[in-house]
C-alpha cells in the first residue's frame, strides 16, 4: 500500500511539473491567444451601414480632393500615375504564385482611391473590374499566406471605399467571395503563432480589413475582428521596446506596411490606441532613421542585417511608415526623412505607395537630425550604428551582437524546457554575431551579405574557428532549433559613446558550435571619429586552434608591405594595418579579406587598425608603441598630427590622447 501511494504522489508530482511547465507555454500556444477574451467595443457599432469607413470617410475624402490641388499635390502626381498604368493590363491571373497575387491584391487601392479623387469613372470600372476578376481566383496562394494577406487587404479596401458606387450584383459577388477566403485564413494561416514575423503582420491585418469591411454584413466579421486583434494584441507585448527587429529591413518594412494600417483601423474603429501603449511603435522611427545611409539612394538606402535583398526595403516603404509615425508623434525628425525618401523615389510607387497620401500631415515642420546623436544602440537586437556626422558624405559604422530573436524574446525561450515550434519570429536572421559595416564617402569597404540561402557565418565580418561558425547557419533558413537546443545567446556587454569615440564589446558568448570547442570571444569594437576603426579581438578556445579574421568589402582589396592592406573602392580607398599578432596568413579571395596567425594557438589577440579616406588623401602612419599584459597602445599620425590610443582590454577602457 505505500508503494502504491509512493507512486501515486510522485506521479501527480511529475505531472504537476509537466502540466505547470506546459501551462507556462500555452500561453503563446495559437488557440490560447486568439481565444482570449475580447469585448466588442460600442465604438464600432456607430459604423454600421456607414462606407467608406476604413482609412478615409467622406469628409476627409473631401479634404483630401482639395489637398490634391496645392498641398498633396507632389504626392497626387506619383498616384495618379501609378493608377493610370493599371488602367491597360489586368490581374495576372496566377492564383497559386505567391508573387502574381500579391501584385493583384496591391493594385486595388491604387485604382479606388484615384477614382475617389477624380470622380472619373474609368478609374471605378477598373477597380470594380479587377476585383471581381481576383475575387473568381479559385485560390489566393493557398488562401493562408502572404497572397491571402495581400488581396484580402486590396478587396477589402476597394469594396470599402467603392461600396456606395457599386451595384447590387458586384457588391454581393465580391461580398461573398470575400467572405469566404477570409473564413479560409481565419482557419489556418500560416505563420499563426510566429507573432512578430512578417508573414503573421501581413495575413492578420488582412484578416482584420476583411472584418472591418464585412461589419453588419456577414454573421462572421466580429469575429474575424476578434482574431486579428487578440493576434496582434499579442505581439505588441512580446515586440522590444526599441522599435527594432531581426528580420532583416527587406521585411521590417513588409511588416510595417501592413502594421500601420492595422493600427489607424483599430484606432479609428475600435477606439484601441496603440501608438500611444507601444514602446516599440514610439521607436519605430528611431530605427528607421538610424539604419538609413549618409547619401541614401532608392537603390542604396540602409545599412543592413538579416535578410534583405539590396540595400534597399525591397518595395515596402519606409517612407509612409514614415509619414505615420510623424503624424502619430509629431515627430519633426520622421516628417524630415520621409519627405526626404519621397523626394529621391524611395518606395513611392511600389506596393502601398498609395498610402501616402492618406498619411501625410502637412502641418508637421521637418527638421534635419543633426542635432540628435549620431550614436545609437538598439538593445533588444544588439544593432548598433554610428557616423561621423548628419552629412551626406558621413562616415558610417554598424555592428551586431546579439541574440537570433532579441533579448526579450530569448528570455520566454529561456523557460521553456521543450521547443515548442512557435518560434515566434521567422527565419530571416543570419549568423552574424560579433559582424561590422564600415560605409564612407559613399562607398562599402564593409558589407553585409544581404539576403543569402543557406545563411553561413563565413558570410559576415566575424570570426570562423577551425573551420567553424555559429549556430544556426547551414540551412535555408535560420536553424532556430540549434541554437535553443544550446540554450545559445550573445550580447553587447558594454558601450561607451562620447564626441571623440564609441567604444562597443560584443560577447559571442556560447553562439559558436560545440564543435569549434570556442571559450571566448570578445570583440572589442572602436570608433575614433571621424575616421578611424581599431577592432580588437580576444579569442580563446580549449585546443590549438586556427581563428579566421573575415571581411567582405565592395572593393579592390591590395596587399602591401608588414600587414598592410589597402582596399579600393572607385575614388575612395581603406588602408587596413593589421599589428597583432605579426605573423599572419593571408587566405584572402577577390572581394573577402581573410587573415589568421601563423600558428595554431589556443589563446591569442587580432588587433587592426582602419581608415578610410579619399584616393587624394595621404595615409596615416600606425605603429604598435606596446602591448603589455592586457593594455596596447597605439600611435596614429595623420596630417602632421599624432593620437595616441590606449586600450585595456581586461578593464574595459580606452583612453585616446
Amino acid at each position: 500500500m505505500k508503494r502504491i501511494t509512493f507512486v501515486f504522489v510522485l506521479i501527480s508530482f511529475l505531472s504537476g511539473i509537466f502540466f505547470t511547465a506546459f501551462a507556462q507555454q500555452d500561453t503563446l500556444s495559437w488557440n490560447y491567444v486568439i481565444n482570449q477574451e475580447w469585448i466588442k467595443p460600442e465604438r464600432l457599432n456607430s459604423f454600421a451601414g456607414v462606407h467608406p469607413r476604413m482609412l478615409l470617410d467622406s469628409t476627409r475624402i473631401e479634404i483630401l480632393k482639395t489637398k490634391i490641388k496645392t498641398t498633396h499635390k507632389f504626392i497626387w502626381d506619383v498616384i495618379n500615375g501609378k493608377a493610370d498604368s493599371y488602367l491597360n493590363s489586368a490581374p495576372r491571373n496566377n492564383p497559386d504564385n505567391q508573387s502574381d497575387t500579391r501584385s493583384d491584391g496591391d493594385a486595388i487601392p491604387w485604382l479606388a482611391l484615384t477614382y475617389l479623387m477624380t470622380d472619373d469613372v474609368k478609374y471605378l470600372n477598373k477597380s470594380v473590374s479587377w476585383m471581381t476578376t481576383v475575387c473568381n481566383y479559385r485560390t489566393w496562394d493557398r488562401n493562408h499566406s502572404l497572397g491571402a494577406g495581400h488581396c484580402l487587404m486590396g478587396v477589402s479596401l476597394g469594396y470599402d471605399w467603392l461600396y456606395n458606387f457599386m451595384n447590387s450584383k458586384q457588391r454581393q459577388l465580391i461580398k461573398d467571395r470575400l467572405a469566404y477566403f477570409a473564413r479560409e485564413m481565419a482557419i489556418a494561416p500560416q505563420h499563426k503563432e510566429r507573432y512578430l514575423a512578417n508573414h503573421c503582420q501581413v495575413e492578420y491585418t488582412g484578416l482584420a480589413a476583411a472584418g472591418f469591411a464585412l461589419y453588419d454584413e456577414v454573421e462572421q466579421a466580429e469575429s474575424l475582428i476578434r482574431q486579428a486583434y487578440n493576434i496582434f494584441n499579442e505581439a505588441y507585448q512580446l515586440f522590444s521596446n526599441d522599435g527594432s527587429s531581426t528580420e532583416g529591413h527587406q521585411y521590417y518594412g513588409l511588416m510595417t506596411e501592413f502594421q500601420i494600417h492595422f493600427n489607424k483601423m483599430t484606432k479609428e474603429l475600435l477606439g484601441r490606441n496603440f501608438y500611444e501603449e507601444s514602446e516599440w511603435l514610439k521607436n519605430m522611427g528611431y530605427f528607421i532613421l538610424y539604419c538609413t545611409l549618409p547619401d541614401f539612394t532608392s537603390e542604396n538606402c540602409v545599412m543592413r542585417y538579416g535578410d534583405t535583398r539590396l540595400n534597399n526595403y525591397y518595395g515596402h516603404g519606409p517612407v509612409y511608415q514614415m509619414f505615420s509615425l510623424a503624424s502619430e508623434y509629431r515627430n519633426p525628425y520622421f516628417q524630415w526623412l520621409a519627405l526626404e525618401m519621397f523626394d529621391r523615389g524611395i518606395g513611392t510607387t511600389n506596393r502601398m505607395g498609395w498610402a501616402n497620401l492618406l498619411l501625410y500631415d502637412e502641418t508637421i515642420p521637418a527638421k534635419t537630425p543633426v542635432s540628435l546623436s549620431t550614436f545609437k544602440h538598439f538593445e533588444d537586437t544588439g544593432w548598433i550604428t554610428s557616423r561621423s556626422d548628419w552629412s551626406r558624405d558621413a562616415i558610417m559604422i554598424g555592428f551586431k551582437c546579439g541574440p537570433f530573436h532579441g533579448h526579450k524574446v530569448q528570455s520566454l525561450y529561456n523557460k521553456m524546457t521543450t521547443w515548442q515550434g512557435y518560434g515566434i519570429v521567422n527565419g530571416h536572421g543570419h549568423p552574424d554575431v560579433n559582424h561590422f559595416d564600415i560605409y564612407a564617402y559613399g562607398k562599402w569597404f564593409a558589407k553585409d551579405d544581404g539576403y543569402s540561402k543557406p545563411k553561413w557565418t563565413r558570410h559576415h565580418n566575424t570570426i570562423l574557428v577551425n573551420g567553424y561558425g555559429q549556430l544556426g547557419e547551414g540551412t535555408t533558413w535560420f536553424d532556430r532549433t540549434s541554437v535553443f537546443k544550446e540554450k545559445a545567446t550573445s550580447r553587447i556587454v558594454k558601450t561607451e559613446s562620447n564626441s571623440s569615440f564609441d567604444y562597443i564589446i560584443g560577447d559571442a558568448q556560447n553562439i559558436y558550435k560545440p564543435q569549434a570547442r570556442l571559450q571566448k570571444y570578445l570583440r572589442h569594437f572602436l570608433y575614433i571619429k571621424p575616421d578611424f576603426v581599431v577592432i580588437l579581438d580576444e579569442l580563446k578556445a580549449e585546443q590549438p586552434s586556427k581563428f579566421e579574421w573575415l571581411m567582405h568589402t565592395d572593393g579592390n582589396i591590395a596587399k602591401l608591405e608588414n600587414n598592410k592592406y589597402t582596399i579600393t573602392n572607385d575614388d575612395v580607398l581603406m588602408d587596413i594595418n593589421f599589428l597583432y599578432p605579426e605573423e599572419i596568413t593571408d587566405d584572402s579571395e577577390v572581394k573577402l579579406l581573410k587573415i589568421s596567425p601563423d600558428d595554431n594557438i589556443t589563446e591569442t589577440f587580432i588587433l587592426s587598425v582602419m581608415h578610410p579616406r579619399k584616393k587624394n588623401d595621404f595615409p596615416p602612419t600606425i605603429q604598435l608603441i606596446s602591448k603589455k599584459d592586457s593594455t596596447i597602445c597605439i600611435e596614429i599620425f595623420i596630417d602632421g598630427i599624432k593620437k595616441s590610443v590606449i586600450l585595456n582590454f581586461k578593464n574595459q577602457e580606452v583612453q585616446i590622447i
